[in-house]
């Protein structure tokens, strides 16, 4: 999904997925269900299921119910596409429909603190945006590939409002 903030109007941004241009070769794609904790949660469930304690056997099964929920119930869809020019964010509900925004136009990126689910990006004319998802990980590895030096960490640093950390040896005679 994908949240909007600011001051723009939200049709300005959004048309029908044809419509919209893109720049250079698709490098990844993001999606909105989880993989890896339901793979997880599924591994967990069999392995309980398969041990002799029927209270186990009883949480094992519960698990996998949930597994099963999860895989029929929330639905998987793309949240955002990106290219090598920059960055295609789909509409949270009408999945049909996304903006691109240039990777020139954009500011800063990083995980948001507060949602842990979503991408924050900041654009340069001081407009931001969210995109939910909890396969975040996957969007934040693509846009360390496409643009490491947008990312808020190094933006602080660029900015002198952080200083790199760096580990210093507490045994070293310097």
């Amino acid at each position: 999904m994908s949240n909007t903030t600011g001051n723009f109007d939200e049709a300005m941004y959004y048309a029908p997925r044809q419509e919209v241009a893109t720049k250079g070769a698709l490098l990844g794609t993001v999606g909105y269900k989880p993989k890896a904790p339901v793979i997880i949660v599924a591994i967990v469930g069999v392995l309980l299921l398969v041990t002799f304690n029927w209270i186990a056997m009883l949480l094992g099964a519960f698990l996998l119910l949930l597994v099963i929920a999860v895989c029929k119930l929330l639905q998987d869809y793309t949240v955002m596409e990106v290219y090598e020019g920059g960055v295609l964010c789909y509409h949270p509900d009408k999945h049909d429909h996304a903006f691109f925004v240039d990777f020139d136009d954009i500011h800063e990126w990083s995980v948001n603190i507060v949602k842990k689910y979503a991408i924050y990006f900041k654009l340069n004319n001081q407009n931001s945006f969210l995109v939910d998802s909890y396969r975040f990980g996957e969007a934040v590895k693509l846009l360390n590939r496409t643009i490491p030096d947008k990312s808020s960490e190094q933006v602080r640093i660029k900015e002198g409002r952080e200083k790199k950390w760096k580990w210093k040896n507490p045994f070293s005679k310097n």
